[in-house]
């Protein structure tokens, strides 16, 4: 594959990547890799988590999730989109790349970066030469392939494109590999790294939520560095327990009238301006056949490019909790903890949950004053969650208009069993719910 082929790859999965770029961003400076090359391999791997079953498998259910940590090695962490699976991935690189170092102490820092990538494909022990790199690796091209991927992906998650370097390029890819993110933000040369949009978002995020300081971020804004690195470690060190999987870090919009802000748990904000979560809230919506919520809901979702959905839910005879088991467990979807909720586990077919459970009553008032997130995908049950005689009773839908109308199969109320329905959960993207810092 040429270099232009692997960058139109990246080019077509750079909107499905983007909703990760803080995780890469804060691995990356957490483990010393580009930011860029943690995306690209997703990139190949999974293209983004396009080409993964709906419960996070591929390469012929051997590679588990976004990086494709492989089963018969690594025991899978976390779901497929998880903090866990993107953190194990890394420090699965990052210890091909130092092992390569060693057997290869002769070789320049680049190309011993480039083989830490052959080695996360095919093992340490079949990266040999340098011109060789990449004989034997699916394709015979993964570290080039991935190099190409990088350097696109760069000016959007950090390392590589239009970084300086002193090595000779690597032969397989006719360009220069991604300098690796150096201590406060230098290139390989010593030149200063340029500073990166992403990197500046989350370090407002980082003081927003009281992991640095103003004055620490002034040191280097935009920039990687040391102090942005160690507030990163402490958010992971915070957040590695969050209920139903890991929180990520994002860069939300400051909570603005009506967005959900009035009445989440004290310790959660959303940011209303995710991409996913705006697709759901503003895009066009098409009806179904009568009493068809759930097939309704997820061709919606599936028309909206959202991603990550189930493919089928008839496994579960109460379809719409298969349906909802299946998104919170792929680890891209989270239950949305509002004030009043409880935590419990919801069990199907398909697997077992933590979800965030509301009672109805809480939610009628909340949905009544407009202020739940528009674009959250709702469940209700009129028989209670452990129900599994049938669909009938249980419904899914896409929040409208701040909860004062609930799109299953066509627009209706809020609520759609009305006094007989017991409670709700709300399903949200991940990367819109923002875990504040504990005091």
């Amino acid at each position: 594959m040429g270099v232009a082929a692997s960058q139109e790859l990246a080019r077509e999965d750079l909107p499905r990547l983007k909703p990760y770029a803080g995780l890469f961003v804060s691995l990356g400076g957490k483990y010393h890799l580009p930011p860029a090359l943690l995306a690209a391999i997703a990139s190949r791997e999974s293209r983004g988590g396009s080409a993964l079953s709906a419960e996070g498998w591929g390469d012929n259910h051997n590679g588990f999730g976004l990086m494709q940590v492989d089963k018969n090695s690594h025991p899978p962490q976390g779901g497929p989109y998880s903090l866990a699976h993107l953190e194990q991935a890394t420090r699965i690189l990052k210890a091909s790349v130092d092992e390569v170092t060693r057997k290869h102490s002769g070789w320049a820092a680049e190309q011993q970066l480039r083989g830490g990538v052959a080695a996360y494909n095919v093992g340490v022990s079949n990266v040999r030469t340098i011109a060789g790199m990449d004989r034997g690796t699916t394709g015979d091209d993964y570290s080039g392939d991935v190099w190409a991927r990088a350097q696109f992906l760069a000016p959007d998650f950090g390392g590589g494109k239009g970084a300086a370097t002193t090595a000779a390029l690597p032969p397989a890819t006719g360009s220069a590999p991604p300098a690796a993110a150096a201590s406060g933000g230098a290139s390989s040369t010593g030149a200063k790294a340029k500073s990166l949009p992403v990197v500046k978002d989350l370090q407002l995020w980082l003081v927003r939520h009281g992991y640095m300081t103003e004055a620490e971020m002034k040191t280097g804004p935009g920039v990687l560095g040391p102090r942005t690195r160690a507030a990163v470690a402490r958010f992971l060190e915070a957040h590695a327990d969050a209920p139903g999987g890991d929180a990520a870090p994002a860069a939300p919009a400051e909570p603005v009238s009506g967005d959900g802000s009035q009445v989440l748990d004290e310790g959660f904000s959303l940011n209303t301006q995710d991409p996913i979560l705006r697709k759901l809230a503003t895009g066009k919506l098409s009806t179904g056949a009568n009493h068809s919520c759930v097939r309704t809901t997820l061709n919606n979702m599936k028309r909206l490019e959202v991603g990550h959905i189930p493919a089928a839910t008839g496994s579960d005879p109460n379809n719409s909790r298969g349906a909802m088991v299946q998104l919170l467990a792929n680890g891209y979807w989270t239950s949305l903890p509002l004030a009043g909720s409880h935590a419990r586990k919801i069990v199907s077919p398909y697997g077992t949950v933590s979800a965030y459970v509301i009672p109805t009553s809480t939610y009628a008032k909340v949905a009544k004053k407009g202020w739940i997130p528009s674009g959250a995908i709702i469940f209700q049950t009129k028989h209670g969650w452990d129900y599994g005689e049938g669909p009938y009773g249980n419904d899914m839908g896409i929040v409208r208009d701040g909860g004062r109308v609930t799109f299953n199969y066509a627009s209706m109320p809020p609520i759609i069993y009305r006094e007989h329905t017991k409670e709700v959960v709300l399903v949200v993207p991940r990367s819109a719910l923002v875990r504040k810092a504990r005091s």
